[in-house]
């Protein structure tokens, strides 16, 4: 008799383990989006990442609806209308675009099954209509806000706080492209001038920058490296004494090289002082950098290795952290 109780234990034991977790009822017979919100179901070991997959659901439908419905290119279209662009950006919005981040979400169901977080959310049309509409304005608003803080701005410092302005042209054709599909192919009314204009004034801040770097002939290994970097950004670098006189800006190098020699190592470094100025010779920009390098051959190879490291230091921290402009 205790035999057999104990098969049986060991029997019951082996079914409850062989079970699987069970996946709720509503979770498998998904409540259909209507014509005033969307619903999507997420699950996750935490009831927050169950949380966050169902809101990137609710951003996938909204996507997809963009997609079905076309309001991507009608969109594009209306702000560019040819068709070259009109490609390009499909590709890039479709890449790059991020969820966007939901306000008013609603979470009607929660259940925890064997140690999985399950969330049904929900979503009216209504507040991401608000949301959307919103967002643009904001989006219009810092753009006319940044063009007109360009006469009161250094127009490098200018340019690198609003280079990426294809990030801005890329949210606000998303939010568009969203609006319209969310309000059934309605004109949301919401013009993109002020980020055409500034994508436009960016071009051509950039295209008036001029470089010019100012240092001993002794230094010419580190100038050339920063003419390099510089250049690298495609920003015009000034060659000539001629075109330096042009210059936006002009970066001042000057150094002091210490040598010694420890055993049979030659040993080189340099303490470079940078300054940043703009084409009425103030300064917005200086910062201090020390290099090392050595040699076991003369002091000629450790100072071409000390402005190697001075130039490691450069791709290391960007040319723009590294002068201190940013």
């Amino acid at each position: 008799m205790k035999m057999k109780t104990l098969l049986a234990l060991v029997g019951g034991l082996l079914l409850a383990g062989c079970q699987s977790t069970q996946t709720p009822e509503w979770v498998l017979s998904q409540t259909p989006d209507t014509n005033m919100s969307y619903y999507a179901v997420g699950h996750g070991g935490t009831l927050r990442s169950a949380k966050n997959l169902a809101m990137d659901n609710i951003n996938q439908k909204l996507w997809t609806q963009v997609e079905s419905s076309g309001s991507l290119r009608q969109v594009v279209r209306d702000v560019n209308g040819s068709e070259d662009y009109l490609t390009q950006s499909d590709t890039n919005v479709n890449v790059k675009t991020a969820p966007i981040v939901l306000a008013g979400i609603q979470y009607s169901r929660t259940e925890n099954s064997d140690g999985v977080y399950y969330v049904e959310a929900n979503i009216s049309r209504a507040n991401i209509i608000h949301q959307l509409n919103q967002e643009l304005v904001n989006i219009d608003e810092n753009a006319k806000t940044e063009l007109l803080s360009l006469k009161h701005t250094d127009p490098l410092i200018w340019w690198l706080g609003n280079r990426d302005t294809q990030d801005i042209k890329q949210n606000m054709l998303t939010r568009k492209a969203m609006l319209l599909a969310a309000t059934n192919g309605t004109d949301n009314g919401h013009a993109m001038d002020s980020v055409i204009k500034l994508e436009r004034q960016v071009n051509k801040t950039k295209s008036h920058l001029l470089f010019s770097v100012k240092a001993k002939k002794s230094d010419v290994w580190m100038s050339d490296f920063i003419k390099n970097h510089l250049s690298e950004k495609k920003v015009a670098v000034a060659n000539n004494s001629i075109k330096s006189n042009g210059a936006s800006h002009q970066i001042l190098l000057t150094t002091d090289w210490r040598q010694s020699k420890v055993g049979d190592a030659y040993i080189t470094t340099v303490i470079a002082n940078i300054a940043l100025k703009n084409k009425n010779g103030k300064t917005i920009a200086s910062r201090e950098v020390i290099a090392t390098g050595n040699s076991i051959t003369s002091f000629t190879r450790s100072k071409e290795s000390a402005s190697r490291h001075f130039s490691a230091q450069i791709s290391d921290q960007g040319i723009w952290h590294f002068l201190g402009a940013i």
